[in-house]
């Protein structure tokens, strides 16, 4: 380190005026002459400390020029011997493959060369065989005329029927078969332009393995299947010999197609009615899913199960999550115009949810536009309550049944008179047009009150409930003589009704007459009628039956009869 030394303040004692006595003091001259050696001195000092400033920096800027010097040279090393390395890895990868694919084209190349002589070897084999049996056979034919007598009739004959068509199955029949042999046909995987169908044109049987790499395929041909093509020219040569190609893949799809110009294929047509799977957590439109192309069969079926109607676009309405679909599509060709016709049916449900297990909906498709669904079939299912339930949570269409022996509470009655009684319950919720969001319920009583009671809702409001059909107001029961030639009898029976004039047109009046020791010939009279008035001086309600026996002649004693009376008020 360098050490800097502080210069003192000068402190000389200066004579203003000559003196008259003459001591240590200074003049003016002798002091500016100390000041100047002493900024020489400063000066001195100025010169020494800037020339160690100088020498320090120089002797860091070379250390630090040699230090980053070195670093560079050490780095540069390490990049060439990296890119040495790199390079060799390289040439020894690319010499590798270039063996391999050698290797490969070598064995390809052999492997086809010995398919050809073998193909070549058998059609000579197959057809020196042939031209040496049809000779043989021609031999025999021509020596025929030449040595057959009377006697061909008796004894050539049954020797033809019974030799000749041995002799064809064995020595030509087997020669035939020979040309279907799996091992001489075309491997789709042995040629690099074999891998584009188009180029299939030479007779014969192609087969494989569907993949990515294959062009020209159906577009719903996935990946993964194996398949046999089976190439053929039609018989018709005048223009151009035309090729058919019939594709068969391992899922069961076939498909088909022909070459009519030489210019072109025709596009692709499936002939097999199939089940495809819907995948799951996949969006799809059900106006365009299932009629992309000319590879959608007559009669085809799709099976998937619901999750949201965001992702079954247009679909009818009424699925619940887990319900499983099966889908139709039909195609119907009426004066040149192709009526698509799609139906869906619910099949089954993931969850426990039966409702609409079966139901069918169905729309059309003329052109280009989609009429609405329609739902064709069970509108309405049975089904037993087998645990305690709220009104307001029925809203699926159905009729569901509850027995006064179950235990079971339903809350939201209209009447307490309900609740044990037996009854069911049948609900329609509408979902079609403007309305498609009101449902109707309905009680149907068999147990004492009402009859019936109804409500709807539109929304999320439910209406009050109303009671229609009879309510039982009044019963009792009657016992009567009748016979011996007294063929009437009536009666007057005041009731605990209270008489009211508006009330009297709905009250409904019900007898039952019945005798239990009923023999031979004796009938049960007829009800002639009852009538309600105003009982005199009560504002009760009087009741008058009348009952006819036309036997009543013949009865030689009065017969005693039960009379049961009803009274039920409608609403």
């Amino acid at each position: 380190m360098i050490d800097f030394t502080k210069v003192p303040n000068i402190h000389y004692w200066t004579q203003r005026v000559l003196p008259c006595v003459f001591d240590e003091s200074l003049s003016y001259v002798e002091k500016i002459n100390k000041l100047e050696e002493e900024i020489n001195k400063l000066i001195e000092d100025y010169n020494t400390f800037g020339q160690a400033v100088t020498n320090e920096i120089n002797t860091f800027e070379g250390e630090t020029t040699n230090q980053i010097n070195a670093f560079v040279t050490q780095v540069t090393d390490d990049i060439n011997s990296f890119k040495e390395n790199v390079t060799n890895n390289i040439n020894s990868f690319e010499t590798d493959i270039r063996n391999i694919v050698e290797e490969f084209e070598t064995a390809i190349n052999n492997d086809i060369t010995t398919f050809k002589q073998t193909i070549t070897t058998q059609q000579e084999q197959f057809e020196t065989r042939v031209n040496n049996d049809i000779n043989t056979m021609q031999e025999v034919v021509n020596e025929i005329p030449n040595t057959v007598t009377t006697q061909v009739n008796a004894i050539t004959q049954p020797w033809l029927v019974a030799n000749v068509p041995a002799m064809v199955e064995s020595s030509v029949a087997n020669n035939v078969n020979k040309v279907f042999d799996v091992d001489q046909l075309y491997n789709s995987g042995t040629s690099e332009t074999i891998g584009d169908i188009n180029n299939w044109t030479e007779t014969g049987i192609y087969f494989g393995t569907t993949n990515s790499e294959f062009l020209n395929f159906p577009d719903s041909v996935g990946a993964g299947y194996n398949f046999w093509c089976i190439v053929g020219h039609s018989a018709d040569t005048s223009v151009y010999n035309p090729l058919q190609q019939n594709l068969y893949i391992s899922n069961g799809n076939i498909y088909y197609r022909s070459q009519s110009d030489i210019q072109a294929w025709d596009n692709w047509y499936k002939s097999n009615i199939s089940v495809t799977n819907i995948p799951y957590n996949t969006t799809i439109d059900f106006n365009t899913y299932f009629f992309t192309s000319t590879e959608v069969a007559n009669g085809d079926m799709w099976i998937g199960t619901f999750q949201s109607y965001d992702k079954w676009l247009n679909a009818p309405s009424g699925f619940k999550v887990g319900d499983i679909a099966l889908i139709t599509n039909d195609i119907l060709y009426a004066g040149g115009t192709i009526i698509n016709v799609e139906r869906v049916t619910k099949i089954g449900n993931t969850a426990p949810n039966a409702q609409y297990i079966g139901k069918t909906w169905s729309r059309c498709k003329v052109g280009t536009t989609w009429l609405s669904w329609n739902p064709t079939t069970l509108d309405y299912q049975y089904k037993e309550i087998l645990k305690n339930t709220q009104l307001n949570d029925l809203t699926e269409t159905g009729i569901y049944t509850i027995s006064s022996e179950s235990g079971v509470t339903i809350g939201g009655l209209p009447s307490t008179a309900l609740q044990y009684g037996s009854f069911y319950i049948r609900v329609t919720a509408n979902n079609i047009g403007t309305n498609s969001d009101e449902i109707i319920q309905e009680i149907i009583n068999a147990g004492t009150g009402a009859s019936s009671y109804t409500r709807e809702k539109q929304g999320a409001q439910w209406s009050n409930w109303k009671k229609i059909g009879a309510e039982l107001v009044y019963s009792t029961n009657k016992t009567f003589t009748i016979g011996n030639g007294t063929p009437y009898w009536w009666d007057n029976i005041v009731t605990t009704l209270k008489y009211n004039v508006n009330d009297m047109p709905n009250y409904e009046c019900q007898i039952d007459v019945w005798n239990s020791m009923l023999t031979g010939y004796l009938q049960i009279p007829l009800v002639v009628g009852c009538t309600m008035t105003n009982y005199a001086g009560t504002n009760a309600v009087n009741l008058t039956p009348t009952v006819y026996c036309p036997l009543a002649d013949e009865i030689v004693s009065d017969q005693t009869f039960t009379m049961n009376i009803k009274v039920f008020k409608r609403y």
